[in-house]
């Protein structure tokens, strides 16, 4: 057709077959939190870019999982089938291996995504019944979603998410009002303030285009005052901790 419209450019052509929906590229060995962004994700989507082990259907289901969901029963579990669905809004945690001659430099891999691009609201179920409870969450959508149209029914959220710096490995804080961009494909945690929240949902509303976000720039940052804290030692460099005051404050 000269004149596509979503139906057609998202139909299966014979010999070609779905379109991508998006792509990731995972650069040097170590875990990786991820979001899959599209309908109906699965493991066996990406298997053909990145090994899966220890999950049954991967190549290796014996091995030790290098998958793993924490979801709304709030303990890391493996994922019961590499063909089985991933909630769409739930993240995994990913271990990317490294090659035999040089395991943690420079490895790069890149996952295609195939299938179609959720465009509704995602709601996803949270580890619930009392504040300070976690969930291992994600970005729904191929395109970059602003944090502040996390929407909840009933009870309320931190007004911080904690995301993961493959490069650095370590967590850092990022404040809901602070102009954050969460990727496509980036997952992140959430954490209850009271008992009394049960679900979280992502509102279309707060989708952005593929253009890197405005945090890049720090652009319309609101004016706060952030006392941020680094916990270091031999092992272990933690940046997930901050005390934030707004104007008033």
């Amino acid at each position: 057709s000269i004149y596509p419209n979503q139906d057609v450019q998202q139909s299966v052509l014979e010999g070609l077959g779905v379109p991508p929906t998006s792509s990731k590229v995972l650069i040097d060995e170590g875990w990786k939190l991820l979001s899959l962004p599209s309908k109906e994700s699965r493991l066996s989507d990406i298997s053909d870019d990145i090994l899966i082990q220890g999950v049954p259907g991967s190549e290796y289901p014996n091995s030790t999982s290098n998958v793993y969901l924490f979801d709304e029963l709030g303990e890391w579990r493996t994922p019961v089938h590499t063909d089985s669905i991933i909630p769409e809004g739930l993240g995994i945690a990913l271990y990317q291996f490294g090659s035999v001659s040089n395991s943690s430099l420079y490895v790069q891999t890149i996952l295609d995504l195939t299938g179609f691009e959720i465009t509704q609201n995602v709601q996803v179920p949270l580890h619930r019944g009392a504040p300070n409870r976690f969930t291992l969450v994600g970005n729904p959508y191929p395109s970059f979603f602003d944090p502040q149209y996390l929407s909840i029914n009933e009870g309320a959220i931190q007004n911080t998410i904690v995301t993961w710096n493959p490069s650095l490995n370590v967590y850092e804080l990022q404040n809901l009002n602070d102009g954050y961009w969460l990727a496509p494909w980036e997952a992140f945690w959430v954490e209850t303030s009271d008992a009394l929240v049960d679900s979280l949902q992502f509102l279309t509303i707060g989708r952005r285009g593929n253009l890197y976000p405005f945090q890049q720039k720090k652009a319309e940052r609101n004016q706060m005052v952030v006392l941020s804290f680094t916990l270091k030692s031999e092992i272990v460099i933690d940046k997930a901790l901050a005390v934030v005051f707004s104007q008033e404050a």
